[in-house]
């Protein structure tokens, strides 16, 4: 017998590592002990906005013919030029804000990957920052606009903990390409590059889009953590993520993430408070946090303050099987034939210590387990069980909140430390965040 619980996810992100490694200055290469100059590198590394994910033409391929056919056909969507849009006025907003539009544009640079999506979205930033660059100076000039194929997606490396389907071949080849994207475009102010001056500091701007697994990658190796645990991080569609990079080599990173959960925060409350079936993540807190060693000394490789969000573990019990639903169809697989998918149900199903942790199943996944009976819904509660979803949607929508899924957990019920279930899989019945059963029983 097993049940399903919903939760509705939005941006997640858990880091761990060890905090008391020692902080490597010169981890570019760049330290020069005679600089007496004053800087400041900052990099925007934004994910590229919703795509088409469904279009009829896109078929499995690898490697190279992958890019080379379906890429064209991933344009994006209107939501996905909504979220560029939202994306470009946020940075220039900061700019703005902290003086960074005032002087030379050349300082300044708009640089994206080669893939369409990546290019469609960079073009939209890029445009809402020349416009503000022209607006702000009577001598605006060009800011630089570019592809660089290095910053293409791919698999940065193994990671740590997961089963992840890549062939180890793909790891080696992404992973050499991924780093030195990183070497490339990570480090702090090059000697001859056009600054921007500003209280005796001098400061370059980088906006990069790209990719989800490159921002995750990239994130953990600035920080000097462990790049192997990148899978934990969740960089959404057209989230900004803001690096500083000073002349000692010291790395920050600064987000928008906190601003927008606290004007979230309040309609969010009455929500839930109304609202006792929400899908929604059950927030506890919000806290401010300094870190000190035992030496009651700040830890150089983390910002001086951390903000801590509490929040409700949905999968208090270990699920053998979860689901990651984005309602589209088009590549949301997990796995590479329907028998795969049937055997790594079974397995699961029928042990409560499953030989390997398995990855989220997808969609196409969902879809195909509910077609062989494996899932089940009653028909009768799936309009109250819709209603409560668009309720959910409605309030994320009112913030702004474009990228969010639908997380499902299937765990096996226990009684006496026995696992109960039959030789032949059993329909699975579904369940809501307030232990009710959708179907009422």
């Amino acid at each position: 017998m097993n049940r399903i619980r919903y939760a509705l996810t939005t941006a997640t992100i858990l880091t761990t590592g060890h905090l008391s490694q020692a902080w490597n200055n010169n981890w570019d290469y760049m330290h020069n002990p005679e600089n007496t100059q004053r800087s400041k590198h900052h990099i925007f590394f934004v994910r590229h906005g919703q795509y088409v994910s469904d279009h009829p033409d896109l078929k499995k391929y690898s490697g190279e013919e992958e890019f080379y056919h379906n890429d064209p056909l991933r344009s994006l969507t209107k939501l996905g030029r909504d979220q560029a849009r939202y994306a470009g006025d946020a940075i220039v907003e900061t700019l703005k804000r902290e003086g960074l539009l005032k002087g030379d544009g050349t300082a300044i640079r708009v640089i994206s990957s080669d893939m369409l999506r990546a290019q469609e979205t960079a073009a939209i930033i890029h445009e809402k920052v020349q416009n503000a660059q022209n607006k702000s100076s009577r001598d605006a000039t060009l800011i630089l606009f570019k592809q660089d194929s290095i910053l293409r997606e791919g698999a940065p490396c193994s990671p740590q903990g997961s089963d992840w389907w890549p062939s180890d071949a793909a790891f080696y080849q992404d992973g050499c390409r991924i780093e030195a994207a990183f070497r490339k475009y990570f480090h702090r102010q090059e000697p001859d590059r056009p600054t921007i001056q500003k209280d005796k500091v001098k400061h370059s701007v980088d906006i990069i889009v790209g990719h989800g697994n490159v921002i995750r990658y990239c994130f953990l190796r600035a920080l000097q953590l462990d790049p192997a645990k990148w899978l934990r991080l969740a960089p959404y569609n057209a989230s900004i993520t803001r690096f500083s990079i000073n002349e000692e080599g010291l790395v920050s990173i600064r987000g928008f993430e906190l601003a927008n959960l606290k004007r979230f925060l309040d309609t969010y409350y009455r929500h839930i408070h109304h609202s006792d079936w929400s899908l929604l993540p059950r927030f506890y807190g919000l806290y401010s946090l300094e870190i000190f060693n035992s030496e009651d000394h700040l830890i150089e490789n983390l910002p001086d303050s951390l903000q801590l969000v509490l929040m409700q573990n949905w999968f208090p019990i270990p699920r053998l099987i979860k689901f990651d639903i984005k309602g589209c169809t088009a590549g949301r697989s997990a796995v590479n034939s329907v028998d795969e998918l049937l055997e790594l149900y079974r397995d699961a199903d029928r042990h409560s210590s499953p030989t390997k942790m398995l990855q989220p199943f997808k969609d196409m996944d969902f879809i195909i387990l509910k077609e062989h009976g494996l899932l089940k819904l009653d028909f009768g509660k799936a309009n109250d069980f819709a209603d409560k979803l668009s309720k959910d949607i409605g309030l994320l929508a009112m913030h702004d909140f474009m990228d969010y899924s639908l997380l499902i957990g299937i765990y096996t019920v226990k009684d006496t430390e026995i696992v109960l279930y039959d030789e032949q899989l059993q329909p699975t019945w579904f369940y809501s965040n307030d232990r009710k059963t959708v179907n009422g029983n």
